[in-house]
């Protein structure tokens, strides 16, 4: 999917109630007070406002998202609340603007599988991660491309067809 079509489809839903998560990729990031995290396809800022509140004053959050009205939303949502130790920024996350080695923890929840080149993303994650730094992706995602017949077919789209993990 390009950047135009992610777009298009996304920001309508700045402003909706809807859940754009799978997974829950914070749930099992056992993040720690005083860490530095990334959520890569922010969104509206969930994720990142409950990380800021568990890395507490000493940690910080960014939230790297491709549309603009998520990252206003987002920032909004952060300045009503009050939390202070947050940024988010408009970003491709095939050109992540953040230094190497900047984060302890990478969080990501149904992002990936919307990247053109995914293999430019997997070297940004690795850039910067810190060195003993860990990610949790939760994702649907396939490093091929998926063949029309099982697209088309109903009920595939909840089936496991992969799992890659790390450690």
């Amino acid at each position: 999917m390009d950047v135009n079509e992610i777009v298009g489809r996304y920001t309508p839903l700045a402003n909706d109630t809807c859940c754009l998560s799978c997974g829950g990729a914070v749930d099992k990031s056992e993040v720690k007070p005083g860490e530095v995290c990334v959520d890569l396809g922010s969104g509206r800022g969930t994720d990142v406002l409950r990380l800021a509140e568990q890395v507490g004053e000493k940690g910080f959050v960014y939230g790297i998202d491709v549309t603009d009205e998520m990252i206003r939303k987002a920032t909004s949502t952060a300045a009503k609340m009050g939390v202070e130790n947050v940024k988010f920024i408009q970003a491709d996350l095939e050109e992540i603007p953040l230094p190497e080695e900047t984060a302890n923890l990478i969080i990501s929840n149904c992002t990936l599988n919307h990247v053109t080149n995914k293999r430019k993303v997997w070297s940004e994650i690795y850039r910067i991660l810190k060195n003993g730094g860990r990610f949790v992706i939760s994702d649907i995602y396939s490093s091929e491309p998926v063949p029309e017949r099982i697209c088309q077919r109903s009920g595939s789209s909840g089936r496991v067809l992969g799992w890659f993990g790390y450690p």
